[in-house]
C-alpha cells in the first residue's frame, strides 16, 4: 500500500477501511462511505460541508490535474492539505481512501483530503479474495461475486463484470462437481443455474446429469426416472435414429462427458436411449419365469421400443421355448403362432420337430380304435397336410380315414358315405373293392366297367343287373331270335336315360339274366 504522512496505526486503520469499503460495506466507522453510497446522500451534503464533518470516502482513481485529483463517479475534486500529497505513480482504477472535509464555495462542492491511502485496484482485490476462500465455501464466493457486483455495476466496469461472471461459474463447477452422483443436489443446483444466469448449455447439462444420475440411484423407482425423462427430455419418444455403436460405448463410458460434447440436435437421440435403459428392464420385468407370456412382452418393446431388436428376440425365445415344452397342448391356432415365431427366429427345423411331436401326441391321444377316434386322428394329419403340405402327414390322414370307412361300411353306411365323399376331395375313389387315386382312376379306359358303373356308365360287356343298376327298366324292349342267339334292343325315353338304346345279347339256351352289352348308342329327340 502506498501511503503518505501518517503513522503505522493510522496506516493499519485505513487498510481495514480499505477492505470495507472495497466491498460496499459500511461497517468500518460512522460517516465512512464508498464513491456509491457518497452520491446516494446527496441531500446531506449541504449539513456535511456547514459542520465541517470529518468523513472518510472510498473510490477509484480517475485522474489528477496539478495538485487536485478526482475520483470516479465524484462530480468534484479533491485538494490534498498542504502536508498531504498525491504519490505520482498511482495508476487510473487503483482504490483510493481520502479522509477529510467536505467544503461549499456557493454551489460548487470540493472536498479537502487531510490523509490518503492508494490500494490495490478492485480486479486484484477480487482475485486476492478468490484464492483466499476455503475450498467448499460456496456461500462466500457468492457472496463475496455479488458484492463486487455492485461495484461493477456502479462503475460500469465490463472486465470487473468478466471476472464475477467466472467466479459465480466457476463455483457452480465446482458445486457440480461435488454434487455429480447425488441427483437431488443437481436438481437444485439447476434451479440455482437458472437464477445465475448461467447458459442454457449448462443448465441442459445439468438437467440431464441430474436425470442420468436418478437412473442410477438405487431406490429410485423407474416410473418416476421415466416422468422426469418424459417431462423434461424432448425427443425420448422418437425412434427413427438410434446411437452408432462407437456412441453408446462412449455413452456408457462417461455419459455426462459424451453428453456434454454433443450440439443441440444430437441431444435428442441420447435423451431416447436413456429412456430406453430405463424403460426396457421396466418391460423385461414383466416376462414370466416361465416365459408364458413372452409373446406379449416382446409386443410391448416392438411397440415402444423397436429398436432392442435383441430383447424382442430374447423375449420370444422364451415364449417358444414355453411352446415347445407345451406341444402336445397346443391348440392349432398356437401351433401355427409357433411356426410364425421360429420362422420369424430362423428356426424352421424346430418347428419340424414340434410338428412331429404334436401329431405324435394327438395320435396317442385321440386313436382309440373306434370310428369317432380314427375320424379325429385322420382330421388331425389332414390339418397338418392342409397347412404345411407335408406329404407324410397327407399319407396318415388317408390311412386313418381308410380305416375308419372299413368300420363304417358294414355298421354304419350313412358315415361310410361321408367318408367316401371326404377321401373323394382328397383325391381317393372306392373302385373295385379297393382306394384308388384319381389319377390311377384317370389312367383307367373309359370302357372299364367298374369304372363306368362308378361313374353311371353304361358301356359294353355289362349284364343286364347292371344296366337296370345305373338306367333303370328300358321304355321298351325289341326281341330278335335267330340262329340260337337272342338279340334284345332296350329304349330309354325317361330321365337322364332319356335317348338311350342299349343292344344286349345272348344265346338261345341261357336265361334272361345273362344277356351283356353289345353296343349303346345315344339319340336324340
Amino acid at each position: 500500500m502506498k501511503t503518505v504522512n501518517w503513522c503505522a496505526a493510522q496506516k493499519f486503520v485505513v487498510a481495514m477501511m480499505l477492505t470495507s469499503l472495497a466491498t460496499g460495506s459500511v461497517d468500518a466507522a460512522e460517516d465512512t462511505f464508498s464513491i456509491r453510497e457518497f452520491v446516494s446522500i446527496k441531500d446531506k451534503w449541504p449539513t456535511f460541508a456547514r459542520t465541517s464533518t470529518q468523513l472518510t470516502l472510498n473510490g477509484r482513481f480517475a485522474g489528477s490535474i496539478a495538485r487536485q485529483f478526482r475520483l470516479h463517479q465524484l462530480p468534484f475534486m479533491v485538494t490534498p492539505e498542504r502536508t498531504t500529497a498525491l504519490p505520482s505513480d498511482v495508476d487510473a482504477g487503483e482504490r483510493i481512501t481520502i479522509i477529510g472535509t467536505l467544503g461549499k464555495t456557493g454551489s460548487r462542492y470540493q472536498f479537502y483530503a487531510s490523509r490518503i491511502a492508494i490500494g490495490a485496484k478492485d480486479s486484484i482485490r477480487l482475485k486476492r479474495q478468490i484464492q483466499d476462500l476455503p475450498d467448499g465455501h460456496f456461500a462466500d464466493a457468492y457472496l463475496l461475486a455479488d458484492r463486487y457486483e455492485q461495484i461493477a455495476q456502479f462503475y460500469k466496469d465490463d472486465i470487473l463484470t468478466i471476472q464475477i461472471q467466472s467466479l459465480r461459474s466457476s463455483t457452480f463447477a465446482k458445486q457440480r462437481k461435488a454434487a455429480a452422483k447425488d441427483f437431488q443436489q443437481l436438481q437444485r443446483l439447476l434451479i440455482s443455474a437458472k437464477k445465475l444466469g448461467l447458459s442454457e448449455d449448462i443448465q441442459q447439462h445439468v438437467l440431464f446429469q441430474s436425470v442420468y444420475q436418478m437412473s442410477k440411484q438405487k431406490g429410485v423407482l423407474a416410473v418416476d426416472v421415466l416422468k422426469q425423462i418424459r417431462s423434461r427430455l424432448p425427443g425420448w419418444d422418437v425412434s427413427e435414429k438410434s446411437l452408432t455403436a462407437e456412441q453408446q460405448l462412449a455413452f456408457q463410458k462417461d455419459a455426462i462427458a459424451t453428453y456434454e460434447g454433443l450440439i443441440d440436435q444430437q441431444r435428442p437421440v441420447f435423451h431416447r436411449f436413456l429412456y430406453r435403459t430405463v424403460r426396457l428392464p421396466q418391460l423385461l420385468k414383466q416376462l414370466k419365469a416361465d416365459g408364458s407370456n413372452g409373446n406379449e412382452v416382446a409386443t410391448k418393446i416392438t411397440q415402444e421400443l423397436p429398436e432392442e431388436i435383441d430383447s424382442i428376440k430374447q423375449a420370444n425365445e422364451k415364449y417358444v421355448d414355453f411352446r415347445l415344452v407345451a406341444v402336445p397342448k397346443l391348440t392349432r391356432r398356437q401351433l401355427s403362432e409357433l411356426e410364425e415365431l421360429l420362422v420369424s427366429l430362423k428356426r424352421p427345423a424346430d418347428f419340424d420337430q414340434a410338428l412331429n411331436h404334436w401329431l405324435t401326441a394327438q395320435e396317442k391321444r385321440l386313436n382309440n380304435q373306434q370310428l369317432d377316434g380314427l375320424l379325429e386322428t385322420a382330421d388331425q394329419f389332414l390339418f397338418a397336410f392342409e397347412r404345411w403340405k407335408k406329404k407324410q402327414h397327407g399319407d396318415t390322414g388317408v390311412k386313418y380315414m381308410k380305416r375308419a370307412w372299413q368300420l363304417a361300411s358294414g355298421a354304419a353306411p350313412e358315415e361310410a358315405a361321408t367318408i367316401e365323399t371326404r377321401m373323394e376331395q382328397l383325391g381317393w375313389v372306392r373302385l373295385r373293392d379297393d382306394w384308388m387315386t384319381t389319377a390311377e382312376v384317370d389312367a383307367l379306359p373309359d370302357s372299364d366297367m367298374d369304372l363306368a358303373v362308378k361313374e353311371g356308365r353304361v358301356v359294353e360287356g355289362m349284364s343286364v343287373a347292371q344296366v337296370e343298376l345305373i338306367l333303370g327298366g328300358p321304355e321298351r324292349r325289341i326281341r330278335v331270335a335267330s340262329k340260337g342267339k337272342v338279340q334284345e334292343v332296350w329304349i330309354f325315353g325317361g330321365g337322364e336315360a332319356s335317348g338311350i338304346t342299349v343292344h344286349l345279347s345272348r344265346r338261345s339256351f341261357e336265361v334272361p339274366a345273362s344277356a351283356v352289352v353289345t353296343k349303346v348308342a345315344r339319340t336324340r329327340r
